[in-house]
């Protein structure tokens, strides 16, 4: 019995060593911007957890920042904030402020160790922050556009925080246990009783 908790042990901590590696996003800096397609944007850097400091576009309304609605703009895994420009040429002739930013590990944003949903939904927190308390917008209007894995943060993270008024997803996936059952039985790794002990 014995063998097979420490099997079990040896099994976990493989896996937790293994993990970071199999999921270790690419980095890749934006080669657009806002500015190319003639949309007035300020390059910016706020705080996030672990003292880690996050890439962003803050691209204000062009009348009434403070009482026009805001939207934080979140890019999917692998990708940055250039992921998010569509979005910003659409919502910005719309009287939206938006703030586009690249999560941990990714585009011009620190390096963390690793990447995660709760990651990425500190990220939004940040964010958040820094608009309420650097640029001055309302907290009564705030919103999240999140894409895939930064959908299913917005999701998390407007459970958490009370100022996300409104969140829109586009491939956000419903449970982060389905992805990775699907991650794992990709690579041949067998659900049980590996994946079945690291969850």
């Amino acid at each position: 019995m014995i063998w097979i908790g420490l099997a079990a042990v040896v099994v976990v901590a493989g896996l937790a060593l293994l993990l970071p590696k199999l999921y270790q996003n690419p980095k890749k800096s934006h080669t657009k911007t806002p500015r190319d397609f003639e949309i007035p944007f300020e390059e910016v850097r706020f705080p996030t957890k672990n003292r880690r400091t996050l890439y962003g576009w803050w691209v204000p309304a062009s009348t009434n920042v403070e009482n026009s609605p805001t939207v934080v703009l979140v890019h999917g895994w692998g990708r940055n904030v250039e992921r998010t420009l569509p979005y910003i040429r659409n919502f910005y002739p719309e009287g939206f402020n938006l703030l586009a930013f690249d999560s941990r590990n990714h585009g011009s944003s620190d390096p963390d160790n690793f990447s995660s949903m709760i990651k990425f939904a500190e990220d939004i927190s940040a964010a958040l922050d820094y608009l309420v308390q650097e640029k001055g917008v309302s907290s009564e209007k705030l919103g999240v556009l999140g894409l895939s894995i930064g959908g299913a943060a917005s999701i998390f993270a407007a459970a958490q925080d009370p100022r996300i008024k409104a969140v829109v997803t586009v491939g956000a996936f419903a449970h982060p246990g389905d992805v990775m059952r699907d991650e794992f039985k990709r690579y041949h790794i067998p659900y049980f009783p590996l994946v079945w002990l690291l969850f």
